[in-house]
């Protein structure tokens, strides 16, 4: 969605100074974290809606696009009822992927129901069955008449509220977000086509009821396509999700502490903020002051034992069993000492293995210190599963690699929150 956006204010910039903004829905409890919730017992996870600057820094992001949180624009948008820019009626907000209603006690939304007001447009995406809506598979267009028309009239059951996450408790229902217009498309559903025709449709729209909020519903259907991960407006994107400075700091005491490891030594300090790009900026150097990299002294580990891993009957035909997974970190370890003359003992591991399993993995190792990241029960819940992974693959993206490669961006599995 950012890239779609990205062009839509590319676009923009030849034909008028309106500015989209991409606001953020909050993150909700994952299967992910209510496993990681229940291997703690006296641990209850919340199931309250998380702003993306739990995890992610938005000054970062928003060096992009124009980014807000979900409460931002309830408050800001709706509440106080003015545009975001410089001048009336030139700052419009997209609402990408599902918005989220909190209860109705602490929510924005009530605020929102009580004024009547409502996102301008909703547009429901389908990318499944191409073919029987417009033929082919390079374009975006609006779903059939008799699909359409479900849609648009106000008597059809597909007319309703937005429920936001149905799949939530019902406590998390009150207060639905509406609509003014809504329709629905289908199609390549990627940002080089869906952009065009989002700018299209808006092209079309009545000057007196000018668009200034869309919601796209199921926006998960959108895909990178031609900027995939092997375009460089993919890795511009990824490179902005700079995990939240209150994560890492986390994570850097947890290095200092007990893997030896600080910026300087390990030539992993970052860069400045570039002059003039205000905070967040500093992601855009394509070089730092110390590359290459060097990493600390230790051997980062991602065991996962978890989640489809476990599909199967044997888990260990998808993931290294403790015993295979010893001999592969020992091969590591004697290579960095005979190729690099680097001699290494220390082990972090990022796993969501039970404790039977990583026991097992320690006896396989004799003389080397394999350490964990394990917060007290009581940090637990200030980082909740999801920090804990942000912590866990921060370390891990400082550990020694073995080589004078420089580190890359791309990474097999992120597996960040």
């Amino acid at each position: 969605m950012a890239n779609t956006v990205r062009l839509l204010n590319l676009k923009r910039e030849t034909s008028s100074p309106t500015i989209w903004t991409l606001v953020l829905p909050p993150w909700i409890p994952m299967s992910h974290w209510m496993t990681a919730a229940s291997q703690l017992p006296n641990v209850t996870l919340s199931s309250d809606p998380l702003p993306w600057s739990t995890f992610f820094d938005l000054n970062s992001l928003s060096q992009v696009i124009p980014v807000m949180e979900l409460e931002e624009f309830m408050t800001t948008v709706f509440r106080l009822l003015v545009c975001y820019g410089p001048q009336p009626n030139k700052h419009r907000i997209c609402a990408a992927h599902h918005l989220f209603n909190y209860p109705l006690s602490t929510s924005p939304l009530s605020v929102l129901n009580a004024i009547g007001k409502r996102v301008d447009l909703a547009v429901q995406l389908f990318r499944d069955s191409v073919e029987s809506f417009s033929g082919r598979l390079d374009s975006v267009e609006f779903c059939s008449e008799e699909v359409r028309s479900r849609y648009q009239s106000p008597d059809s059951p597909y007319y309703p509220p937005i429920t936001l996450y149905p799949h939530m408790n019902e406590g998390h229902l009150n207060g639905l977000l509406n609509a003014s217009q809504y329709d629905c498309v289908t199609g390549a559903l990627e940002p080089l086509s869906l952009a065009p025709f989002l700018e299209d449709l808006l092209g079309s729209i009545d000057i007196n009821r000018p668009i200034k909020s869309i919601y796209l519903g199921s926006a998960e259907t959108v895909i990178h396509g031609q900027l995939s991960e092997w375009s460089a407006e993919y890795w511009t994107i990824r490179r902005s999700m700079v995990f939240a400075s209150e994560l890492r700091d986390v994570a850097d005491e947890f290095r200092r502490t007990y893997l030896n490891s600080t910026d300087i030594p390990d030539h992993t300090f970052s860069p400045f903020s570039i002059p003039g790009r205000g905070p967040g900026s500093a992601w855009l150097h394509r070089t730092w002051p110390f590359a290459p990299a060097v990493g600390g002294p230790y051997l980062a580990v991602h065991w996962r034992c978890g989640d489809y891993v476990q599909s199967s009957g044997d888990r260990w035909i998808n993931t290294p069993s403790p015993v295979q997974l010893a001999s592969q970190i020992r091969f590591a370890l004697d290579y960095l000492a005979s190729e690099h003359s680097t001699v290494i003992n220390v082990v972090f591991l990022s796993t969501d293995a039970n404790k039977i399993d990583i026991d097992e993995l320690g006896t396989h190792l004799e003389r080397v210190k394999l350490l964990r990241f394990e917060p007290t029960p009581e940090r637990w819940v200030a980082l909740g599963p999801g920090g804990i992974a942000i912590v866990d693959q921060w370390i891990c993206s400082h550990a020694r690699i073995g080589s004078d490669r420089k580190l890359t961006y791309k990474m097999d599995d992120i597996n960040v929150v």
